[in-house]
């Protein structure tokens, strides 16, 4: 690993949670939020939601797999930035 990547590694206490349509992620993550834990959005509904703003339906904005990989992410990697506190002229660098 180069020292560029160094400088932006974080300890953080991050956790991921995953599963199945209907498997309880959306229920755990508001338990956890009224027990006082920070928890974010829903990144690939709040991605597809933004999209179906530009007057797309669900069904065309899934068509392309790989756009919504790319744009879940960005929303992600901007999130945990302003997060851990790297700025824009760190993450360009």
């Amino acid at each position: 690993m180069d020292s560029t990547n160094n400088n932006l590694r974080r300890q953080t206490n991050w956790y991921v949670i995953t599963g199945g349509l209907g498997s309880g992620k959306t229920t755990n993550v508001n338990l956890l939020k009224a027990r006082g834990y920070k928890t974010t959005i829903e990144h690939a509904r709040h991605y597809i939601d933004t999209q179906c703003v530009t007057e797309k339906t669900v069904e065309e904005v899934r068509k392309n797999q790989k756009k919504i990989q790319s744009g879940v992410l960005d929303i992600i990697w901007l999130i945990g930035a302003c997060i851990i506190g790297i700025n824009n002229s760190t993450l360009k660098s």
